[in-house]
Parts: structure tokens; sequence; C-alpha cells
């Protein structure tokens, strides 16, 4: 069965870093959190993240149900770049270089995320067109990782990971002073607020 459609959080500012961010408790062996069990729920997260319109949705859905041994292929190839790209950005937040296998396995993907793409020059302007159909079943990964060649080449230096002590999620800070600690204040702030008065409660006490 297919179950109730996932609901995913979307707090990373970022189509790659919300990606990455649909695996919770990667440190708790046995506990991890996978949001994306099946094909129709990459495609789900694209459609909740603004990404796709409806009809690319309803054509991405039936190439998975029409093509199940590819759409397996597909979800896993989009774990492992998940994880790719996890860590080449906790990296990245934590000001290190990348490694250089997981640098050697994004180019294998940004190789593909690409091939079907042509720059044009038409009415006095630039533009990206398609060189065939737009809609592959890959297509899912090729806008994760056309996003995570967008947000590396122009806004790396604002990535960090939740200061949240069971967090540690993903996300741009696009403050003004880029000074955010948290994924989400409603969640991982308020979390550490409270904490934090609760310690200074006790040592009062």
């Amino acid at each position: 069965m297919e179950g109730e459609p996932v609901e995913f959080e979307l707090i990373g500012d970022e189509l790659c870093l919300d990606f990455v961010n649909t695996l919770n408790d990667r440190w708790n062996p046995g506990k991890e959190v996978d949001k994306l069990q099946r094909y129709s729920d990459l495609v789900l997260f694209e459609k909740q993240s603004k990404v796709l319109p409806q009809a690319d949705v309803y054509k991405l859905l039936k190439l998975g149900l029409g093509h199940p041994e590819s759409a397996k292929q597909v979800l896993d190839q989009a774990k492992e770049v998940r994880e790719v790209l996890f860590r080449i950005f906790e990296r990245v937040a934590q000001k290190l270089e990348p490694q250089r296998m997981d640098m050697l396995m994004l180019n294998k993907y940004v190789k593909d995320a690409f091939s079907n793409l042509l720059m044009q020059f038409e009415d006095g302007t630039f533009r990206l067109t398609y060189r065939d159909d737009p809609i592959a079943i890959q297509t899912p990964i090729w806008l994760v990782v056309r996003s995570a060649v967008n947000l590396l080449n122009d806004d790396a230096k604002y990535v960090r990971e939740c200061d949240g002590e069971d967090c540690r999620w993903l996300f741009v800070d696009r403050s003004k002073n880029h000074k955010r600690r948290w994924c989400d204040m409603k969640e991982c702030g308020n979390r550490w607020k409270a904490t934090k008065y609760y310690q200074r409660q006790r040592t009062a006490g």
C-alpha cells in the first residue's frame, strides 16, 4: 500500500538542503527516519518544494508506476546523492574542504543533470533550454543536483548546520546579519532557550 502522503519540512531555504534533511537522526544507527521510502515520495517532495508543476508531477508518477525497476534504481541513486551532498555541505558549513571522493561523485551526477540542457541566445537574451523532453524518470535527481551546483557557486559561505543538539539539519543563512543559529526558531531555538532556562533555575536553586 502507498500509505498517507508524506509531509516534508522545508526549512533549508534551498532545494538541495531540504533534500538532505529528508533523512533525520543520521547519528542514531537504527533510529534514522527516512522520508523517502518510494519513488513517489521523491516526486512529492519536489511537488511540495514547488519546483515541479502539477502536470510534471503526474508524468513522473506515471513513469514510476510504469517502470518500477527504474523507479527503484532512481530512488537508490537519489539516496546516494543525498548522502554525498550531506557530507559536502556539512564540511562547507564547518569551513572545511570537501572530500575529493565526494566531489568526484557529485560531478558524476552534475554531468547527468546538465546533459539535457543547452544555452541559447534568443531575442537578445541568454536562456537555458532542453535538448529533449524535459521530463525523465531521473528528473527529481537532476533538479536537486542543479540546486546544489547553484548553491555551491553562489552562497556556499552561508550554509549552516543547526545548533540544536539533536538536530544538525542544514540550511542557508540568508538573515540580514548572517548569524542565524537554528534551522527553525520555533523548534530548535525554543528548545535551546527552554534548556538554558531550566539550567539557570537549577543553578539558582
